[in-house]
């Protein structure tokens, strides 16, 4: 079955493929399926091997593909940084389902996903691990962001002569 597969990432795509049906579905399974218009596959390059081998299939037979509809939603903003221009917004899966923009309307608190950009950011402004004046155990250390933005704070009042 080409449209089953084990979820491990490790195993190459034709080795992922399940081999009976019994080991992919079991009783009270839902499958969710869409129509596919045999039109729309002449024109998408990506499939083209899928259209070799449906040339056998006669045309009065339905073709549909599985629809897995996301258990989570995401959302993404991408900006220019230069000119603050919005380069690409994603609000979610499907906004027939959802008309909910969740780059705009989700107020939640970002997270972690933000700490990269805190942490790039100090490192750009020379701060180190090691920063602060005093002798440190060569032991390792765990960096927080609210530390990092106090050695910049330090960092940049030294440099300014600021007491």
């Amino acid at each position: 079955m080409r449209w089953a597969r084990n979820v491990d990432p490790l195993i190459w795509y034709e080795g992922a493929l399940l081999q009976s049906l019994p080991r992919g579905l079991k009783v009270g399974d839902v499958l969710h399926l869409r129509r596919v218009d045999r039109a729309s596959l002449s024109k998408d390059e990506p499939s083209k091997s899928l259209r070799t081998q449906l040339a056998g299939v006669p045309q009065d037979v339905l073709l549909v593909a599985l629809e897995q509809e996301p258990a989570l939603e995401a959302a993404l903003l991408s900006q220019a940084v230069d000119t603050g221009y919005v380069l690409a917004m994603v609000g979610g899966y499907a906004f027939d389902r959802s008309e909910f923009n969740r780059a705009l309307q989700a107020c939640r608190q970002p997270g972690s996903s933000f700490k990269p950009y805190v942490y790039a950011t100090a490192f750009a402004g020379g701060v180190q691990a090691d920063d602060g004046g005093a002798r440190r155990a060569d032991l390792p250390r765990q960096l927080v962001p609210a530390e990092l933005f106090a050695l910049v704070l330090r960092r940049r009042d030294a440099a300014s002569g600021a007491a």
